[in-house]
């Protein structure tokens, strides 16, 4: 097969063409009730495709049964889809691989919506190496660490990964377009149904809803030959050597890399985006609760909640955020070298007591030799379950909630990679609403003083370390002794 490139992307002659591409970009008029799915190739279109083609029709499976996605839901830039697209009546479902800068100009001028759906770059690239491999007609996907270093250099159809997602997460300030993440729609499928819905202004009742989410999920789609193109002509796709839908899972990309791979693939990933405000990726959720992506990851959380061992000797350092955490991540850290102050002057914070939900400082955490110092603001429903069966030691700050939003907004307000916090105000508001990192300071609160019962787990509030400090105390004694006493209530220590 050849390719050629438009405007710097490459694409394949076998289904695409130059005058579609130019006609899609210039002259196809979007309508304002169009619903348009974006994604790169392989981050979850199909799906997507299918969630979509349910809300239209109510939750029905009947449409999805009977019709093939490809013309429930057509390809814009793709000449034969296009076509379909033309004929289809309103309101239309269309997809599209297409970068921003060579969606339709009309866009900017309709009412149309468009949903984004964002996927783990490394999950994408292990997932095209595959279904590459079962086109006849494409470029030989050669090895997997071949086909990563085109992939990380842009050289595949649709371009530059990096490129697509900068594109269209710089154009999240306009209402008519939603973003969400695959791992979301994995983790969540059914709330993933009811903001589409609402983004889309459709109301379906709690049966077709339900519905919607029976029939979208893997196992419905892998079954159903409307939905998972085993009806592709054996010339064009070798079904022995591939299938569309494989896993439908996160984190398959653990199964295919070295360690080399994964870290020349985290080299590329923070040499593109970079110069690129991370701050403007959107939150993905993880089992309901916040994260930037920038610094957590759903593998790292998946890995923290289920399968990190907390050891008996560990003392964990639990805050919401911006209630103290670096006040009592030193404090312990005197208490462990017996006041000696040479460890807190000579080694950086994030290493003697590393945040374990964070990326680089969960390995560091693997790392440390016990007695291990950890730090954390996982709330106790993502904490490691491992704690349960131990007899590892948390203590956990308080602060009056008002000082923690403040100090958070202008925490924020200074790392140039999270996101904007606006003015006081708005932030106030999704403060409260907890749609911030972490979640609910209200959630995070009730979630770990529901567990106060639990013999290793110290309660104390930043006031009464401000109260202690105000007298000439290291705010130290009281831990210390609760430590030492072996994990006793907190009333015992007081």
């Amino acid at each position: 097969m050849t390719y050629f490139k438009y405007k710097g992307f490459q694409f394949a002659h076998l289904l695409v063409s130059v005058e579609t591409l130019s006609y899609v970009e210039n002259e196809l008029q979007l309508l304002d009730d169009d619903i348009v799915n974006v994604t790169y190739p392989k981050s979850g279109t199909h799906w997507m495709s299918e969630i979509l083609s349910l809300i239209q029709s109510q939750g029905d499976p009947s449409w999805v049964q009977k019709v093939p996605l490809w013309e429930r839901a057509p390809w814009i830039e793709l000449d034969e889809h296009l076509k379909i697209a033309l004929k289809n009546p309103s309101p239309r479902i269309l997809n599209t691989h297409l970068p921003f800068q060579l969606f339709p100009k009309s866009f900017l001028h309709s009412k149309a919506k468009v949903i984004y759906t964002l996927r783990n770059p490394r999950d994408v690239m292990v997932s095209s190496y595959h279904f590459i491999k079962g086109f006849k007609e494409w470029k030989d996907a050669g090895t997997l660490e071949e086909f990563m270093e085109r992939f990380l250099s842009g050289e595949i159809d649709y371009g530059s990964w990096f490129d697509h997602v900068k594109g269209w997460v710089e154009m999240k300030e306009r209402a008519n377009i939603f973003f969400i993440t695959y791992e979301e729609l994995q983790q969540d499928l059914r709330g993933s149904v009811q903001k589409i819905c609402h983004f889309l202004g459709k109301e379906l009742n709690s049966q077709q809803i339900e519905s919607v989410v029976e029939n979208a999920s893997f196992h419905k789609m892998k079954d159903n030959k409307m939905s998972n193109f085993s009806t592709t002509p054996e010339n064009l796709f070798d079904h022995t050597k591939a299938t569309l839908m494989r896993k439908g899972i996160s984190g398959d990309w653990k199964n295919h890399l070295t360690v080399a791979q994964s870290e020349r693939f985290d080299h590329a990933y923070w040499e593109n985006m970079r110069v690129f405000s991370v701050s403007s990726m959107p939150y993905f959720k993880y089992k309901g609760i916040p994260f930037s992506p920038e610094f957590v990851s759903e593998e790292t959380l998946s890995y923290v909640e289920n399968d990190f061992q907390l050891l008996d000797d560990d003392i964990v350092n639990v805050t919401y955020p911006k209630s103290g955490t670096h006040w009592m991540s030193e404090i312990l850290s005197l208490i462990q070298s017996q006041g000696d102050p040479s460890w807190v002057q000579n080694v950086p914070l994030w290493e003697r007591a590393p945040w374990i939900e964070l990326d680089d400082n969960l390995q560091i955490a693997l790392k440390n030799p016990p007695p291990r110092l950890l730090a954390t603001h996982l709330p106790f429903q993502l904490f490691p379950k491992s704690f349960l069966h131990s007899k590892a030691k948390v203590v956990y700050t308080l602060r009056n909630p008002r000082d923690a939003m403040v100090s958070s907004y202008h925490f924020i307000k200074g790392f140039k990679v999270l996101k904007d916090p606006g003015t006081v105000e708005e932030f106030m508001e999704r403060f409260l609403r907890g749609e911030i990192d972490y979640g609910s300071w209200f959630d995070h609160v009730k979630g770990w003083v529901e567990m106060k019962e639990r013999a290793n787990i110290f309660f104390i509030t930043y006031e009464e370390l401000r109260q202690v400090m105000s007298l000439g105390n290291s705010g130290a004694p009281c831990v210390r002794y609760w430590l030492r006493r072996g994990g006793d209530r907190v009333a015992s220590a007081r």
